[in-house]
């Protein structure tokens, strides 16, 4: 199934199905609003990024969130940009400085600095 995933000023994630042009499925994932949200095809996750720094990673299936990791290194600023590759799993977040992260996915999923 083809699915469009949004995210929004509210906080909310959203799942679409074209197709059908109706909503899957919705959730309230974060607290500010989402900056930028980006599918991770080969393991049919989701990652999305608020502009108060948390970085969540969604399994696509059911809207759970595997893991949850707040930028520190930005201190008090909004995130201003960020850049995800799906195919090396690098991605990444900016406001003052640029911070490169990993993501590695073996039976769960893991996200360090590099």
């Amino acid at each position: 199934m083809k699915l469009i995933v949004t995210g929004g000023v509210e906080g909310r994630v959203v799942l679409i199905d074209p197709s059908a042009k109706i909503v899957t499925n919705h959730v309230k994932g974060h607290n500010t609003d989402i900056l930028d949200v980006y599918f991770y095809d080969s393991h049919y996750q989701i990652v999305t990024i608020s502009s108060d720094r948390i970085v969540n990673i969604w399994n696509a299936n059911n809207l759970e969130i595997v893991q949850t990791i707040k930028d520190e290194m930005q201190q008090a600023r909004s995130l201003s940009s960020t850049c995800f590759d799906s195919w090396t799993g690098i991605f990444l977040t900016a406001c003052i400085y640029v911070r490169i992260w990993k993501m590695k996915i073996d039976k769960a999923v893991e996200l360090k600095t590099l």
